[in-house]
């Protein structure tokens, strides 16, 4: 459960742009695309947002503007829709160089070929897509410096002129601007970059802002990310983010945690599943130990009842003696979540140094499967597991003392 917590919460806030917190115009995430210049940020407004957030933010913090927009890619044969997200370079590099993407997704970091984008130099848009969209473009190489050798009008139903057309890393893409009109501009493939996913990498295109800014023809945003560099008390900072920016005079937004469903549908979605499955597990391993505890509790009775029934004849209390078991069993089980700790962590050292992968269904790329149990994760469980050790051992114990003296003395119970 934490190893895809923390993959899914890494890949929502960093690959897919989200930041811990993220500034929409309100109903955005709804009507963007329909209305795009209306449900965007102006640059004054980007100037407001970044003002109001100075005061509030740490110095290792981070705003990062994106704007992305809908359209196609066009080999000259073969037009396919794409679904692309203009950040800038030097804020891409900052993403893919972070310890946490490094620590949870070491497998996305590195490029399948090629490099990242950089900003455009006179008519040289370099882009970024994934390897599915790559190979359905049917394209084989990358452009990697030099000169480009002048465009040719493609014959799609020759195969000479096919063949050209795959070595060629030039494509063109297109898009509803958002002044109304199309947005057309050609592009260098420089580099082959998944985004974790195989549904979303059939139409992931990653590209730099400004080559975005000048397909969709404006100096607008879609959003404004905010990267925390302590996120644990990333929610409730969320309500201090939108009272400043509600006072640096921003009409109509609203600020989303990554959790939110309708900024992380993925995230939301797949942890949802895994809650419900941690919780069946839950539920059969505390039956599990609940029924060890009344089956070993039941042999060290029967073992000692005399002992119980020699103590009650001399006058203790049945409390007294339930009281008794109660730390004898906390003696015990404290000492057995020492052991066991430490085989778990041995346990998970191994575990992790021998690279374990799985697949898991949708996802681009496989995964290593790591344990990576937390101080307050195995407190909670061990804490948990306490705490049914005294209820058991208390309701048994009870259902026990109230057998008699003479009853106790017997060969039966």
């Amino acid at each position: 459960m934490l190893r895809m917590e923390e993959y899914l919460a890494v890949h929502s806030i960093f690959l897919r742009q989200v930041g811990h917190l993220s500034v929409w115009k309100k109903d955005s995430l709804k009507l963007y695309f329909q209305n795009p210049e209306k449900y965007s940020f102006s640059p004054e407004e980007q100037q407001k947002i970044k003002r109001a957030l100075a005061p509030i933010l740490k110095a290792e913090d981070r705003v990062i503007p994106v704007l992305s927009g809908t359209g196609m890619i066009t080999n000259g044969c073969q037009n396919l829709p794409i679904i692309f997200a203009g950040i800038d370079p030097q804020d891409s590099e900052w993403i893919y160089s972070h310890p946490q993407v490094h620590q949870q997704i070491p497998e996305l970091v590195h490029f399948d070929q090629g490099v990242g984008y950089w900003e455009p130099e006179g008519s040289l848009m370099p882009i970024n897509l994934s390897p599915i969209l790559f190979s359905l473009l049917k394209k084989k190489n990358l452009f990697s410096g030099g000169t480009l050798s002048a465009g040719e009008v493609v014959n799609c139903s020759h195969p000479d002129s096919l063949i050209k057309n795959s070595a060629d890393p030039s494509v063109q893409i297109f898009s509803a601007a958002f002044d109304g009109g199309i947005g057309i501009t050609d592009a260098l493939l420089v580099g082959l970059k998944s985004t974790g996913f195989t549904f979303s990498d059939e139409t992931a295109v990653m590209l730099s802002r400004d080559v975005a800014k000048n397909l969709l023809r404006t100096d607008n945003v879609s959003r404004m990310v905010i990267m925390l560099a302590n996120p644990e008390n990333s929610k409730s900072f969320r309500v201090a983010v939108a009272g400043a920016i509600e006072k640096a005079g921003v009409d109509n937004f609203e600020v989303l945690h990554y959790t939110d469903e309708s900024v992380s549908p993925i995230y939301v979605g797949a942890m949802n599943f895994v809650y419900v499955m941690m919780g069946f597990f839950v539920v059969l391993v505390c039956g599990v130990v609940i029924l060890s505890i009344a089956n070993s509790f039941q042999i060290a009775f029967m073992e000692r009842r005399h002992e119980f029934a020699t103590l009650r004849s001399v006058g203790f209390r049945s409390g007294v003696l339930r009281t008794l078991l109660m730390f004898e069993y906390i003696q015990m089980a404290a000492i057995s979540f020492a052991v066991g700790g430490c085989l778990a962590f041995i346990l998970k050292g191994l575990n992790n140094a021998l690279n374990l992968r799985f697949q898991i269904p949708g996802f681009a790329n496989d995964l290593q499967f790591k344990l990576e149990p937390t101080f307050i994760f195995t407190y909670s469980v061990a804490l948990a597991m306490m705490i049914i050790v005294v209820v058991s051992v208390h309701f048994f114990a009870r259902q026990q003392m109230k057998l008699k003296v003479i009853e106790l003395m017997g060969t039966e119970a």
